[in-house]
């Protein structure tokens, strides 16, 4: 049975798909604010706002009495912040639902924030900033996003109160940006689980997310500027165990909903155990440190890249066997061969996340939450309309007319970095 999408009467919108997996039930609700949403007065305000509300209490529970049902229930929880939402989910078994439903419904719209914890909370995130700044594969994202998103408010950081620390929090705004960014028409609730339909809508209609009145939603929320690619060679010296390089060009926003499918076709060509990437640095070099390729993509665009943790006197090694990689790409593409073998793997890996619940809640929220306009496509369907068909001769078209030297970005961090000059001569040869 595909999704069921609701749409109260106050614009919050719930997307259930009915599953029956192990008792267990997932519950993902997503805010449709980050830090694209953010001023020079509110930045930081949405990774803060993730960490206080659950922490705060609310009209109806204190924090501690919260923290107690996910102990006694065994529930997993996580929370994170992107660049354009907020989540908070919580798997459980599926007899304390209800229960769960009840709860973040309170804690999205009526928790108690105020100064009590909020110099807690910010010495837990300048902690959780540290750690990640300390960690070339993590600090070289901020780098490469800066130019990759030039012009546009994906270009600052998530948390954009790093680094700040002069500056004073003010509650007053703080509570006005969660009041206007937390309102049930900003708020969609993914739910995977066994119960029934009917028995779901009455949990639902017992909880904030029904019973919360209708406030306007700011039309600044939805569009952004178009990205205005700030290709070229960015490298930070730190005093780091490791470095990292990371390559990528800039994607524009898609023309057709299939091409960012090619995409990932083209990702787990590389990621995979007998692919480029792994059989490079693990199997030849011997190599512990991350590798991988990734994409990402928002309304305003995104990026191919390739990024991998090195020692610091392999950083030009790397570098070159990655301009190499895209370097064939460019003039060859993939085989039909390497194609058949991805497509394959990419069939059966879905079955599996199929049973995955948090995946699939994740899934059904990004669908509803997406930039195209068409019906939501269940995730059971997706192998057979998107990947199926795809061909080597359109994976290699894509690559010839987006893997170009305008819109590329080279990041490197960490200690005894290369000069700017070697970077461009080896880079060079992409042009």
């Amino acid at each position: 049975m595909p999704p069921v999408i609701w749409k109260f009467q106050n614009d919050c919108r719930v997307i259930y798909e009915k599953k029956t997996c192990a008792d267990k039930s997932t519950i993902l609700i997503c805010c449709n604010v980050g830090s694209i949403h953010e001023i020079k007065d509110s930045a930081g305000f949405c990774h803060l706002l993730e960490h206080l509300l659950l922490v705060s209490g609310t009209e109806s529970h204190t924090y501690l009495n919260i923290f107690k049902t996910f102990d006694l229930t065994g529930s997993d929880f996580n929370a994170f912040t992107t660049k354009t939402q907020t989540f908070f989910s919580v798997t459980c078994l599926t007899e304390y639902i209800k229960d769960f439903i009840v709860i973040f419904g309170y804690i999205m719209f009526t928790s108690n924030v105020g100064t009590r914890l909020i110099e807690k909370e910010q010495r837990v995130i300048k902690q959780e900033n540290l750690s990640d700044a300390n960690q070339s594969n993590l600090a070289i994202f901020e780098i490469f996003e800066a130019h990759m998103y030039n012009n546009t408010p994906y270009q600052n950081p998530i948390d954009g109160q790093k680094g700040d620390k002069s500056k004073q929090l003010n509650l007053k705004h703080l509570l006005s940006f969660y009041k206007k960014y937390y309102v049930p028409g900003n708020i969609t609730v993914s739910i995977v689980s066994s119960v029934t339909t009917d028995k779901l809508l009455d949990f639902l209609k017992q909880s904030h997310f029904f019973t919360m009145k209708k406030i306007h939603v700011d039309a600044e929320i939805k569009k952004r500027a178009e990205a205005i690619v700030n290709p070229g060679y960015y490298i930070v010296s730190k005093n780091m165990d490791t470095s990292t390089v990371m390559i990528g060009f800039f994607i524009p926003v898609y023309k057709e909903d299939e091409i960012g499918f090619y995409f990932e076709v083209l990702k787990y060509y590389l990621n995979r155990m007998d692919g480029l990437l792994f059989n490079y640095f693990r199997t030849n070099q011997g190599s512990a440190y991350r590798f991988n390729a990734d994409i990402e993509h928002e309304e305003i665009g995104g990026y191919f890249s390739i990024n991998v943790e090195t020692t610091p006197n392999h950083v030009m090694d790397t570098l070159g066997f990655c301009i190499a990689t895209f370097r064939t790409l460019i003039n060859h593409g993939i085989s039909e061969k390497d194609l058949y073998d991805v497509k394959k793997f990419m069939k059966e890996s879905m079955k599996m996340k199929y049973d995955n619940i948090e995946e699939l809640a994740e899934y059904n929220s990004k669908q509803v939450n997406s930039f195209k306009q068409e019906p939501m496509v269940p995730f059971t369907h997706i192998y057979k309309k998107y990947y199926k068909p795809i061909q080597t001769v359109q994976i290699h078209e894509i690559i010839k007319k987006h893997f170009i030297s305008s819109q590329l970005v080279v990041s490197i961090v960490g200690k005894n970095t290369p000069a700017h000059s070697e970077v461009e001569k080896l880079c060079a040869s992409l042009a």
